[in-house]
């Protein structure tokens, strides 16, 4: 990323407020100090983004095995994100992988595994 377009994002987001309202009176500004504006066209792509780099941290030896060649370790959708495996072990594994590497872009996952199953 450009110098320029980075110091831009920082004070892009750095400054983020908003308001509330309620029945018409409008609440003291609210700093917003985590995560990504909703709405805003970039979002989508910074949001990818940190995905991305989630995903690429993943255990390459750890996942579900289709074919002898073929290993599915994650499926991501919107932000939805699925880790398979084929042990309990490699699940916490990875699940921690993607806790660390978000967090190093300020993002925490609400909860923890929500779901799991092992496939056979």
């Amino acid at each position: 990323m450009h110098a320029y377009a980075y110091v831009y994002l920082r004070r892009y987001y750095q400054a983020s407020n908003t308001k509330l309202k309620l029945d018409q009176q409008l609440s003291e500004t609210i700093l917003c100090t985590r995560g990504i504006k909703q709405g805003v066209p970039l979002s989508v792509h910074l949001f990818n983004a940190v995905i991305n780099l989630a995903t690429e941290s993943l255990d390459p030896k750890i996942g579900f095995k289709l074919a002898p060649s073929t290993t599915v370790s994650y499926m991501a959708y919107a932000d939805d994100l699925m880790l398979f495996t084929s042990s309990d072990a490699g699940l916490r594994r990875n699940f921690s992988i993607v806790k660390e590497q978000l967090a190093l872009s300020g993002l925490k996952i609400r909860g923890g595994i929500t779901r799991s199953g092992l496939l056979s």
